[in-house]
């Protein structure tokens, strides 16, 4: 997220985004080699009196992308172990359409 918005990427003027944006704080732990904690969901539900849908959405816009070999991995696994159809070319993108 942080590059999309370097690279001139914008967000929505959402006021429910915009509240749940500004409600996340971060916790530097340096013992722990600087990683950084967010808070959780339930003291963010906690201060804006709902839960935090529109940021999850858009935390996962942003999240590990998955290649299409991971996928086709995935699949050809669940297939051998006849837990599903063999899919191609991202068919099961479509079902439920």
């Amino acid at each position: 997220l942080r590059e999309y918005l370097r690279n001139g990427g914008t967000l929505p003027d959402d006021p429910l985004l915009r509240q749940e944006l500004n409600s996340i704080e971060i916790d530097v732990r340096q013992s722990d080699g600087g990683i950084i904690k967010l808070i959780s969901k339930d003291i963010i539900r906690k201060k804006i009196g709902r839960s935090p849908g529109r940021a999850d959405a858009l935390a996962l816009t942003f999240a590990m992308p998955v290649k299409k070999k991971d996928v086709e991995d995935y699949f050809a696994y669940q297939a051998r172990e006849n837990r599903v159809n063999k899919f191609n070319n991202y068919d099961f993108l479509k079902l439920g359409r």
